[in-house]
């Protein structure tokens, strides 16, 4: 393998109806800002969900080349869902760094321990988030706050007070509330150490993929990204895909294939 390429999902490899404005034309095909795309259909009973063909195979060509693992705040179960379209990936990041599975979805047992206690702080700590509506359906490791179930969001975003074992991001406008050892970031780090392969690539959009993108070697965020990331890109001298959405992954993603330029 010449390298690894770690990945989120959604809004960066997937594109949603509410979020990113999605429209349905058919089964295979939808369009946004007035643009029409072949793709395939990935929703779940939490999220309408789409993937560009183009997308899929782009990264099946750079999974014979790179290693790839796709780290995302999903639950076990949306990964499940979406695997036969995800089977380029080498391995998964779920519930922000909570989980680690293998290709064929086994979870790695060792990482798994490193966070056993602070899985029980975080299930204790969920008693005390009563008055707010969760979304924690099949969360082992991760408690979500939806910024669409609740009003003051907001306030709790700044106002929180939690357990030195926990700690919060924000994906998607949710608040998520994760353990201390987990993230994004050292799921990242234990990727590179366990794989000692250089160089490394991270593709992102969103406020949680922040931390992993500082660690990997280059970094990539899409045009469509929040407006945060752009900013923090744009400082720091990052890539940012000249287009959106379906266009935005796919140029990066021909830009690694290609070797292209790494910066603009």
């Amino acid at each position: 393998m010449q390298g690894i390429i770690f990945c989120d999902i959604d809004g960066t490899i997937l594109f949603h109806d509410k979020i990113h404005g999605v429209k349905v034309i058919n089964n295979d095909r939808v369009s946004v800002e007035g643009k029409e795309f072949d793709t395939f259909d990935l929703s779940t009973e939490f999220y309408n969900t789409y993937m560009g063909k183009k997308t899929y195979d782009l990264f099946k060509e750079l999974s014979k080349k790179y290693y790839i693992v796709l780290v995302t705040g999903a639950r076990r179960s949306s990964i499940e869902i979406r695997k036969h379209k995800l089977d380029f990936a080498h391995a998964f990041v779920i519930e922000n760094g909570g989980s680690i599975l293998d290709k064929n979805l086994k979870e790695d047992e060792e990482w798994s321990k490193r966070l056993d206690n602070e899985v029980k702080v975080l299930n204790e700590f969920k008693k005390e988030l009563k008055e707010w509506v969760l979304d924690d359906k099949g969360r082992k490791t991760s408690i979500r706050i939806r910024e669409i179930d609740n009003k003051e969001i907001d306030d709790l975003k700044k106002n929180i007070k939690l357990p030195k074992e926990l700690k919060q991001t924000i994906n998607i406008g949710s608040l998520d509330i994760i353990c201390k050892s987990s993230g994004k970031d050292n799921a990242v780090k234990h990727f590179i150490k366990k794989l000692k392969s250089k160089p490394s690539f991270g593709i992102g959009d969103d406020i949680n993929d922040l931390d992993f993108l500082r660690i990997v070697e280059h970094k990539f965020v899409l045009g469509s990204s929040f407006e945060k990331v752009l900013e923090t890109a744009k400082k720091e001298g990052w890539y940012v895909s000249k287009d959106k959405y379906f266009d935005g992954i796919n140029e990066i993603l021909e830009n690694i294939l290609f070797q292209k330029v790494f910066k603009q």
